[in-house]
């Protein structure tokens, strides 16, 4: 059996002899792979001098500051080209038990620290995905990914539909399966009210969790119940219903009794902990969480920009691990009131641009009346603005909304 720095060695000179070679290597292995210093840094010259566009050799590697006598050692010692595929194997065998050591060692430090459990647990198993796949970049050919394309056609396309025909039809038929969607507004204009509405839609094709990070599932469940029989979900909550009220209250809640849609019992929730959920799930289609602001952070982390930057990104991951839309709700900073027309633009998302960057689109709703001394009627006109959107137009769709039931409805749509 061949030992590690046998192979290390092996595989640095045989780099240095032939730059085809080194090439080859720079495709298969990384830096961090070689457990020996020097060797390492001569592997970080070879992918330095070909991401650079130059050929590689031996007189290069070495005005890059590695130790010439240890080169010209390694270049005498090193056989003709023999069977590189074992020396490769061998190296990432050992990189991939250290990997292992650190997640391991990670987890330890974590348990010591005093971290919560599920969070721990989904850092492990994300580091012990990372070092099962190796650290090298993975490419697909052109016919796997023309039949991951077919099969995906097969299985049901590619979106998930919102049920709002205007909506759906700016959006470019739905929300895209691994997309992530921000819907995002100032307090008051109803984003709860029409992620639910959007939950109740999806979940007649599928499983929806519903993760509220501000309401109970009492509270959420009066308010599905509300738009269904249209009796405000505060009569309800707080007392002051009718007794036909309550009849009608228990019809409509009878509807909801065997629609999947989910929801968490714990309100403090990190990424890892909503996707823990989300594989509970069977045939999920749609994950909905208001609101990422109480989105439990990385508290290692000191600025709220940073926090927020990574969960941003953690939720971008999300999606694409669960292979559905994730619907994030997210509040606007108070930039948009100042304003003369009071309507938000992608600067108000609060606390970090990466959330624009990462959102597939970005949805926001502006309610004008809010603005106001006008007594308000039983029907509120809503503003959705599509300001972002990857993968068609963007577009505004003008909507109403029943005050007391939270109750959306579409009205007409502008294309941007």
């Amino acid at each position: 059996m061949t030992d590690l720095i046998t192979s290390e060695n092996y595989l640095c000179g045989a780099g240095l002899l032939d730059g085809k070679t080194a090439k080859e290597l720079t495709g298969m292995l990384e830096p961090d792979d070689f457990s020996m210093e020097i060797n390492r840094n001569i592997f970080e010259a070879f992918c330095k001098l070909d991401a650079d566009g130059q050929e590689i050799d031996a007189a290069k590697v070495a005005n890059l500051g590695i130790d010439r006598e240890y080169l010209f050692e390694l270049m005498q010692v090193t056989p003709v080209r023999t069977d590189i595929a074992s020396h490769v194997a061998v190296v990432k065998k050992a990189s991939m038990r250290r990997a292992v050591r650190g997640v391991l060692a990670q987890a330890d430090a974590d348990i010591l620290a005093g971290d919560e459990p599920t969070e721990i647990i989904d850092r492990m198993l994300t580091g012990l995905q990372d070092a099962q796949k190796g650290k090298t970049a993975e490419v697909m050919t052109g016919e796997e990914a023309a039949l991951e394309f077919w099969d995906t056609l097969d299985g049901g396309g590619f979106s998930v539909q919102t049920g709002m025909g205007y909506l759906d039809r700016v959006l470019g038929g739905g929300m895209l399966n691994s997309g992530l969607y921000v819907l995002a507004a100032r307090p008051g204009c109803g984003k709860t009210a029409l992620a639910l509405q959007i939950a109740d839609n999806v979940a007649k094709s599928g499983a929806v969790l519903f993760v509220s990070l501000e309401m109970d599932s009492v509270q959420l469940t009066a308010r599905r119940v509300s738009r269904i029989c249209r009796v405000p979900a505060t009569k309800m909550l707080l007392g002051g219903a009718t007794a036909d009220e309550i009849a009608q209250a228990a019809r409509a809640g009878r509807r909801l009794v065997n629609v999947p849609l989910y929801t968490n019992k714990t309100l403090r929730c990190a990424v890892g902990d909503i996707r823990a959920m989300s594989r509970q799930i069977d045939g999920l289609r749609l994950v909905v969480i208001d609101y990422l602001g109480l989105i439990k952070p990385n508290m290692r982390l000191k600025s709220r920009y940073e926090q927020v930057t990574e969960i941003s990104g953690e939720l971008k991951i999300l999606a694409r691990t669960l292979g559905v839309p994730v619907l994030c709700l997210a509040q606007l900073n108070r930039a948009s009131e100042m304003r003369g027309d009071k309507k938000p633009i992608l600067a108000d998302l609060r606390d970090s641009g990466a959330i624009e960057q990462d959102a597939d689109a970005v949805i926001f709703l502006h309610r004008p009346d809010m603005y106001d001394d006008e007594d308000k009627s039983d029907w509120v006109q809503v503003d959705v603005d599509i300001a972002k959107n990857r993968h068609a137009g963007t577009g505004n769709v003008k909507m109403m909304m029943h005050l007391s039931s939270g109750e959306f409805r579409e009205v007409e749509t502008r294309y941007g």
